[in-house]
């Protein structure tokens, strides 16, 4: 890489400090970590109550052949399943009754497939491990992500299309709902009741067909949320979210919120109700899934899952370093100037104590600002100018997380005006630098450049 690049090592060190977060707490009940799984992203439990998991690695480039994980009854470290890897397995759901793969208890996986043009794919693992091909790879997906099983079939939503698709077999998908901001996390509680998470912080509802039934439901969430309809128990039958802040809310019919619990990190993947009525949250950054359970109960885990109810991780704000190379580095829109710009607002972040417990949920919107945008400056060199494009738009999305958070009213009554605009202002400029170099981005010319 360039000169600017931080060590290896040091990034591992970096990645982990943006992982920090405030100790979950749920009132009247305990939050344990259930497994451990690296990047986890997609949920979905089997009849015999194992629970699978999609994956996408949080260190590397994106897009990666890894094999999806089977977490055994009961929890612990999760296990690879599958006959071999596949392309950016994010989506999983079991196919309980084989309507969509044709095996009861197969695993769907949904994935983009690398190359140009851009592509998706659906396949399903199946019991014995053996991997077919339910559809694709095929332009009608671009880089389907989560799924939900819908009245008629398999719900899936694409963010770089921004629709919500449904697939019958054999197919082709069809568009079940186009958006104009992308959908992310889907749940389904009836006919009348698919709830989708858009990309601008809005929870809308709509019936069976796709049909539009509450433009607002749920909003000011700040991007999209991962979320999940509890079926009866400890939870009741409301829906319940984890926002941008980390806080657990759950959601009344008429779209009125409680917050049920504070401290959940941000960097999420699915959150998913197993067979025994608690809560499974994906921990992405962290590489593990959390289990919110009534305090009274206690989960049969391996040695592998250890509680984490009571933990406090401390961590230096003074670790990051700008980038070799980053002196004369002029302002702009080019890779080498977001790079830098973004490592010393990661450093000056880090060094400012008056941020408080707001410090590693910036950290944590920095650190994924910095990797897309590594990520978007690989693809450029490849060149897969699509991806790149694809990654930037994520850069640009991180940074107007960054800002906002900076400008919302609870941090404007605890942080002084001169501490926080500044910060937001750095975030500004690098957000409208990131979207002008997506805009007109040119590979593999303007990677080499920098």
């Amino acid at each position: 890489m360039h000169s600017r690049t931080l060590p290896v090592g040091l990034i591992a060190i970096l990645l982990v400090a943006f992982q920090v977060q405030a100790q979950p707490v749920v009132p009247g009940f305990t939050v344990e970590t259930y497994a451990t799984v690296a990047g986890p992203v997609g949920l979905s439990f089997a009849a015999d109550g194992a629970l699978f998991a999609g994956r996408d690695i949080p260190d590397s480039m994106g897009g990666d052949t890894v094999k999806i994980h089977r977490i055994p009854p009961g929890g612990g470290a999760g296990v690879e399943f599958g006959a071999s890897g596949i392309p950016d397995p994010d989506g999983v759901l079991v196919d309980l009754d084989g309507s969509i793969s044709g095996t009861a208890g197969a695993v769907v996986v949904t994935g983009q497939v690398p190359g140009a043009p851009t592509m998706g794919q659906i396949v399903a693992v199946l019991p014995d491990e053996s991997i077919i091909t339910l559809f694709g790879p095929s332009t009608s997906l671009h880089n389907p992500n989560y799924l939900a099983r819908g009245s008629g079939g398999l719900l899936i939503s694409d963010s770089d299309l921004s629709q919500l698709l449904e697939f019958v077999p054999p197919g082709p998908p069809t568009v079940f709902v186009p958006a104009a901001s992308a959908p992310t996390f889907v749940a389904v509680a009836g006919p009348n009741h698919v709830f989708i998470s858009h990309a601008d912080g809005v929870i809308r509802r709509y019936d069976a067909v796709g049909a539009l039934i509450d433009d607002n439901f749920v909003t000011g969430l700040g991007g999209g949320v991962p979320l999940a309809v509890s079926p009866d128990g400890p939870f009741g039958t409301n829906l319940f979210l984890i926002d941008q802040s980390g806080q657990l809310l759950s959601v009344a019919p008429d779209g009125s919120s409680t917050v049920a619990g504070t401290g959940f990190p941000t960097s999420l993947g699915e959150i998913e109700f197993g067979p025994d009525k608690a809560l499974y949250v994906a921990s992405f950054a962290a590489g593990e899934i959390l289990r919110v359970a009534p305090a009274a109960e206690t989960s049969t885990t391996t040695t592998t899952a250890t509680s984490t109810s009571t933990t406090v991780v401390t961590t230096s704000t003074t670790t990051s370093t700008v980038p070799a190379g980053c002196d004369g580095v002029p302002v702009g829109p080019t890779f080498g100037s977001l790079d830098c710009r973004i490592a010393d607002l990661i450093a000056q972040v880090e060094a400012e104590t008056a941020l408080g417990d707001l410090q590693p949920k910036l950290e944590q919107k920095l650190g994924k600002a910095k990797e897309r945008t590594e990520q978007a400056e690989a693809f450029c060199l490849e060149p897969t100018l699509k991806r790149a494009r694809s990654r930037l738009k994520q850069t640009v999305r991180a940074m107007i997380q960054f800002s906002h958070r900076l400008r919302s009213r609870a941090v404007r009554k605890k942080v002084p005006e001169e501490i926080r605009e500044p910060l937001a202002a750095s975030g500004d400029g690098i957000q409208d630098d990131a979207k002008t170099l997506r805009e007109a981005l040119v590979c593999p010319d303007d990677a080499e450049a920098s």
